[in-house]
């Protein structure tokens, strides 16, 4: 599917509040299954990415949301109070 963007939302805006939101968003890379060994220590992080692009950097927000392979939802109200706060939220789940 060709990604549609009627609201114009894309690009992001340089001033936005971003709420960064999810355990693979931060820490080390996932590049996902079979690749170099130790290549999750190289490359840019979403979090960091975004926080470079960024014209404030205070106003990027980061909540871990969950953990890695966990059934623990005591993170979620912190993630789900980001998000409201922010302009625009970005998710970063799975593999």
């Amino acid at each position: 599917m060709l990604l549609q963007n009627p609201t114009k939302i894309l690009p992001l805006s340089r001033a936005a509040k971003v709420a960064v939101i999810g355990p693979m968003a931060s820490g080390w890379m996932n590049y996902g299954d079979y690749v170099p060994y130790l290549s999750q220590y190289r490359g840019v992080t979403p979090l960091d990415g975004i926080q470079a692009a960024a014209n404030v950097p205070s106003l990027i927000t980061y909540a871990l949301g969950c953990g890695w392979w966990s059934s623990d939802e005591s993170m979620i109200p912190e993630a789900i109070a980001a998000a409201q706060d922010a302009d625009i939220a970005v998710v970063v789940i799975g593999t």
